[in-house]
């Protein structure tokens, strides 16, 4: 393959090259400091509820690199209608075991229901709803509309008082690839929720954000290994995620919680930003000088 490079005057090369040279320096900085967003979760929910997550993150590397095939013919499931035993859970039992909890029923203002099928007829380019399915709620934030599909007005109608979605929802991937990723409705545009996922709506004693980090920590993704359903396709179900357990936390923490992680993933989400523009920023030097050299 042939590749065309940009000629530019060797007199420009030193000065395009230092300021190529600075741009890249400062953003393999600001890589070095990107994490997870799941790990600074993680890190904060963890440390106010003592959860061990170091144990955790030392079994699941020995689980990954050290034991052998023997451990995978005993199987981490058990199916058939009986319990799932993931080695995750049996620290998160102990866990709660001591830790003061409740089940997520106590928190819920409506039993969390099942999302809604829709059929092809009623998608359509330009609706007057959305229809939130999982592939747009596996990125686990804010739902953004412009991944969701669009549904016609009757569909809507028809399934909006059962199935539809409200500022502060919490939509769970019930099935398949994505099972246990949740993501948080933070609009007021009509919307339901489609077949395949789980919508949670809370009462007064919940902060909808704190529930949804909490979703995603390993104190509750534990639990959803443990539960799910079936061998080809796994599932979970409403009546298992109403009886899985939340540490408990006044509103007054979960408020402060809530604040707290939302603004580390701002501020993650500032360095994802300031990277894009460093990145833009090469671009326009590059072709700033490839055009001065034209001229």
């Amino acid at each position: 393959m042939q590749v065309q490079l940009p000629q530019v005057p060797s007199h420009l090369e030193p000065t395009l090259l230092a300021a190529v040279e600075k741009q890249e320096n400062e953003i393999n900085f600001a890589l070095s400091r990107l994490r997870e967003p799941e790990s600074i979760i993680n890190d904060i929910l963890c440390d106010e509820f003592r959860y061990p997550l170091k144990e955790h993150q030392e079994q699941v590397q020995e689980r990954h690199f050290v034991r052998g095939l023997g451990t995978m013919a005993a199987g981490f499931m058990l199916r058939n209608s009986a319990k799932c035993h993931h080695p995750d859970f049996e620290l998160t039992e102990r866990f709660f075991a001591r830790t003061p909890h409740e089940r997520l029923k106590a928190f819920v203002a409506v039993p969390i229901r099942l999302g809604t099928t829709a059929t092809k007829g009623d998608l359509i380019e330009e609706g007057d709803a959305y229809y939130v399915h999982p592939g747009a709620t596996k990125k686990q934030r804010a739902i953004a509309l412009e991944d969701c599909h669009q549904i016609t007005q009757g569909f809507y109608g028809a399934n909006q008082r059962r199935f539809g979605l409200r500022r502060g929802d919490v939509v769970i991937n019930r099935s398949g690839e994505a099972l246990g990723k949740v993501a948080f409705f933070d609009s007021d545009e009509p919307a339901v929720a489609s077949d395949f996922t789980m919508r949670v709506r809370f009462n007064a004693r919940m902060n909808p954000r704190f529930a949804w980090f909490f979703f995603r920590s390993v104190m509750f993704q534990s639990q959803v290994l443990r539960e799910l359903r079936g061998s080809s396709v796994p599932n979970i179900f409403p009546p298992q995620v109403e009886q899985m357990l939340i540490a408990a936390c006044d509103r007054d923490c979960q408020d402060a919680l809530a604040q707290q992680i939302g603004d580390e993933l701002q501020a993650l989400d500032d360095r994802h930003a300031s990277i894009e523009s460093k990145r833009q920023e090469i671009d326009r030097l590059i072709d700033e000088a490839v055009s001065n050299a034209r001229q």
